[in-house]
């Protein structure tokens, strides 16, 4: 059995044993409360009764009796009880309530019923249950029986009435904090686990779960180091990807040289006569070095991990990007518009935009039928590059992969996207290096693709 599935099971079961244990002793308590209230209840409901067995007493044994009766009474009952003799004076020579301390005849004319209230009284007084006393008549003139319940302190372990409101609210909180620390215990290596993947998937790949994640003896440790083992893999995989991609590149360079030197040496000693399959191969020299250097390109910006950023005229930058693009285009029978505030400052990495603007409007035109229009616009929080052509677009379940390097997709009537997939790869990783994002989408009215840049204000 898993080490987790035993933490929850205790820590459920400690919850349930003390909310049991608490329950069950406050039950406790409040019924002892309850039956003594009764008790004392009853008992003074029961006063005429007392007080007539006190008069017998006193009528037949004298004062010195009713002492004795009144001392067995007290210690049987457990209740305080107080007689005062024609005097004044307590007979077992206990401390009268203040408002007792006067002769017996002065009460023959008040209510029976009495109940003292006393401003600031304790909490662990009994409320409600107050005093009562009954004149007797002896020989000497008249006693006072009393019988206390306001002014008896409250027996050990008893409730107040305020306790009993509380302990549905201590429970809560008991509860409360039981489930709050299980939460935290299993939510707190899930976040770690996020936050680790969502800086891997920012390119940080020497994030790892590390401690103290790993270092724990259940599942979750466990699988912070099998996480972390992938993410060592991962980035092995990656960066022997990266140095395979520039050592190739590198190594293509040297016999494309020879190649393109040797399509020269071809060309001099045909002289000006046309020769179709030399022009052939000058166009795809042209094509394997244009390749080559965008392959170089995109492995120097996966290796970079920050830009150097500086003043610049975003709408100048763009409209030499335009101006290129257009003389391209023109050959083919196509145009390149722009459309532009007249200055648009900002600090960026001036040759990071460009080539990723380039890349962009490159593919644009290279898919355009007739017309590619880029447009430039300041937002409240930066800036925004629209370039959209008027082709034939690209399937709607390949938009998002669009600019995953080597990637490419048949378009829905063309061959929009084909090609080594190297470019918008390039677009996307110099926009992300400048915290900005780069997206995808075909035009509502089905003429063509739409990709828009934006930037962070800076």
């Amino acid at each position: 059995m898993s080490r987790l599935y035993w933490r929850i099971f205790i820590a459920f079961w400690m919850v349930i044993v003390l909310t049991m244990v608490a329950t069950v002793t406050v039950n406790t308590l409040i019924s002892r409360d309850d039956v003594e209230t009764s008790r004392l209840q009853a008992l003074f409901a029961s006063l005429d009764a007392l007080a007539e067995q006190a008069q017998r007493t006193l009528d037949k044994e004298g004062e010195a009796g009713l002492r004795e009766w009144l001392g067995q009474k007290q210690a049987s009952l457990n209740v305080p009880m107080f007689i005062v003799d024609p005097d004044g004076n307590e007979l077992l020579g206990q401390p009268l309530p203040r408002r007792f301390r006067r002769p017996p005849s002065e009460f023959r004319a008040e209510p029976e019923l009495r109940r003292e209230r006393r401003p600031g009284m304790r909490p662990n007084i009994r409320p409600g249950l107050g005093a009562r006393s009954r004149v007797l008549t002896g020989p000497r003139g008249d006693y006072l029986f009393i019988a206390m319940g306001l002014d008896r302190p409250r027996a050990p372990g008893m409730l107040s009435p305020n306790a009993r409101r509380v302990f549905p609210l201590m429970l809560v909180l008991v509860s409360g904090v039981a489930c709050f620390w299980l939460a935290r215990y299993l939510t707190r290596p899930i976040q770690v686990f996020r936050q680790t993947g969502q800086r891997i998937t920012a390119g940080d790949l020497s994030a790892r779960v590390g401690a103290p994640v790993n270092q724990r003896k259940d599942e979750f440790g466990a699988l912070a180091k099998d996480f972390d083992r992938m993410a060592e893999q991962i980035q092995a995989l990656l960066e022997s990807k990266q140095r395979l991609l520039r050592e190739v590149s590198h190594e293509l360079r040297s016999p494309l040289a020879r190649l393109q030197a040797a399509t020269g040496l071809l060309r001099q000693q045909a002289g000006d006569a046309d020769n179709p399959n030399l022009e052939r191969i000058e166009q795809e020299a042209q094509t394997l070095n244009h390749m080559i250097g965008q392959i170089l390109a995109f492995s120097r910006l996966e290796s970079m991990e920050r830009i150097v950023r500086e003043p610049v005229d975003v709408t100048e930058l763009i409209g030499e990007v335009v101006a290129n693009a257009r003389f391209e285009a023109q050959a083919l029978g196509r145009d390149v518009t722009l459309e532009a505030p007249e200055t648009l400052p900002a600090e960026l990495d001036p040759a990071l935009l460009q080539s990723a603007v380039d890349n962009v409007v490159r593919n644009a035109v290279q898919h355009a039928s007739q017309l590619t229009a880029v447009t430039l616009a300041a937002l409240p929080d930066g800036i925004q590059i629209t370039v959209a052509d008027d082709g034939p677009g690209a399937p709607e379940a390949h938009l998002d992969r669009l600019f995953e390097a080597f990637f490419t997709a048949a378009p829905s009537n063309s061959a929009h996207g084909q090609g080594a997939g190297i470019g918008l790869a390039i677009a996307r990783r110099a926009v992300n290096l400048h915290g900005g994002c780069i997206t995808a989408r075909n035009r509502t009215d089905g003429s063509g693709l739409e990709v828009s840049i934006t930037l962070p204000a800076v």
